[in-house]
């Protein structure tokens, strides 16, 4: 065979396999699928504190075979267990992955099936997964893939109002569960750590009514907030209850923190949220947590403190975690009748009531005492007095004292004068000056308004 001829051959056919090669080679490049994030060795500290292994594995498209392995699960009587099963990404978002778990109990034997969403969050390049109970599962890569230790999640919690803040650092999706003392849960919410208006832009997260699911929580002593951050920080605090009584006419409020499960004292930081005032004012105070030493915030000479304004009264524990409760101001009042010889009592704290009626009053001091009695007032303060067989007459002065806010009343003169039914209007007098309730019909039902009594005399017609 010709040389020259088999050299031209054999060149072709080299050329042609190059050519063959790159186009194969061009082939697989444009058409390879990239990694999914989802895939490979994960591992997270539950809330328990126990450390879970999972392995995603699979085609870069899924489906995935996932496994983890942990310590201590709640339904294998918090025994070790395997997870497995197959999971596969969302249509509507590549960053979720849903799976079909199995879950098998090692020493007791019983087995699970239920559903669970994994989300991949690029920004910190971790997992999340939010389980029914409302309880979040942070992953990071093992092996120090998390980088630095994330900045610690300080929890803020204000019972009173119902919220659940923290200034965190921007860009970072948060999960918080709120569950009764047992475990229970009441709600949930996902929110954004973002700069906020009302904080001068700093950023953190703040829950509203809107924000919660499915309805705003009642969060109430010794209940459980937790939280998570999707960068793997994580906090839970119990709810300590907060007492306290707002004098007002001293203004200030003292009271109590029971906390047990703290053994030191807290500090104590009390707040004028109800005031009209253009920078809030606060005051400080350390309590031992035991429900008997007494802490005590004042604002003489700084906030008059009205009836049904807010005082603020928060704790900070060893962790780090802000819990605060508003305590409203009470508007202790007597409602008398002179002709009905009774009067009753309303928005006093509840306990013993001390009763006086003395026969006139001047410069805010009873003169002459007919009578005196101790009672105990309900949860509203109320109790009504009718049988203190006094002849009660205008000028009277009953005085009425929980031990904390005091409420004196100076009975006067009201009269009806006029009731008429056709063109339903009365008239009557009172003395000048006066704000009068005026209501018809039954007493379960009445229909009412308040006028005042302003005419020329001392006696003016309503």
């Amino acid at each position: 065979m010709d040389t020259r001829y088999m050299k031209t051959t054999v060149l072709r056919v080299v050329t042609v396999v190059v050519i063959l090669a790159t186009t194969f080679s061009i082939s697989m490049i444009a058409y390879a699928a990239p990694p999914s994030p989802f895939l490979g060795h994960w591992q997270a500290i539950d809330v328990d504190g126990s450390d879970i292994r999972l392995t995603i594995a699979g085609p870069p498209n899924g489906p995935y075979q996932i496994t983890w392995t942990e310590s201590y699960i709640s339904f294998c009587n918090r025994e070790a267990g395997i997870v497995h099963g197959v999971g596969w990404l969302s249509e509507e978002d590549v960053n979720l992955l849903e799976a079909d778990l199995h879950v098998e109990c090692f020493t007791i034997g019983d087995s699970l099936d239920f559903h669970l969403i994994f989300q991949y969050h690029p920004a910190t390049n971790t997992l999340s997964s939010i389980y029914e109970n409302g309880f979040v599962t942070i992953w990071h890569r093992p092996g120090g893939g998390q980088g630095e230790e994330p900045p610690t999640l300080g929890l803020r919690v204000n019972y009173g109002h119902d919220w659940v803040e923290s200034f965190y650092e921007g860009g970072h999706a948060v999960w918080i569960t709120i569950t009764d003392g047992e475990g229970n849960v009441k709600a949930t919410a996902e929110l954004v750590t973002e700069p906020k208006d009302f904080w001068d832009d700093e950023t953190g997260f703040q829950t509203s009514p809107d924000d919660w699911v499915s309805e705003p929580p009642d969060i109430r002593p010794y209940d459980w907030v937790y939280g998570w951050v999707d960068n793997g920080a994580s906090a839970q605090v119990q709810i300590g209850k907060i007492s306290g009584a707002v004098h007002i006419v001293d203004d200030f409020i003292e009271g109590t923190i029971y906390a047990p499960w703290f053994s030191n004292e807290l500090e104590v930081d009390c707040h004028s949220w109800g005031a009209p005032l253009p920078d809030e004012i606060l005051e400080y105070d350390t309590v031992l947590p035991n429900g008997d030493d007494t802490y005590f915030c004042s604002w003489a000479g700084e906030w008059d403190i009205q009836p049904y304004q807010d005082v603020g009264v928060g704790y900070t524990g060893p962790d780090g975690n802000w819990v605060a409760n508003a305590i409203t101001a009470p508007n202790p009042r007597i409602i008398a009748s002179e002709v009905g010889n009774w009067f009753w009592t309303t928005d006093f704290y509840p306990g013993s009531l001390d009763l006086f009626i003395y026969e006139s009053e001047y410069e805010g001091e009873g003169v002459n005492l007919l009578w005196s009695d101790q009672r105990e007032a309900d949860e509203g303060g109320f109790v009504i007095v009718d049988d203190h067989g006094l002849d009660l007459v205008p000028g009277n002065y009953v005085v009425v004292s929980d031990g904390i806010n005091q409420k004196g009343l100076v009975l006067e003169a009201i009269t009806v004068d006029m009731f008429d039914v056709n063109y339903d209007f009365m008239t009557g007098t009172a003395p000048k000056g006066r704000d009068v309730w005026v209501a018809a019909g039954p007493q379960e039902y009445q229909e009412g308004f308040r006028v005042n009594a302003d005419g020329e005399t001392d006696d003016p017609e309503i």
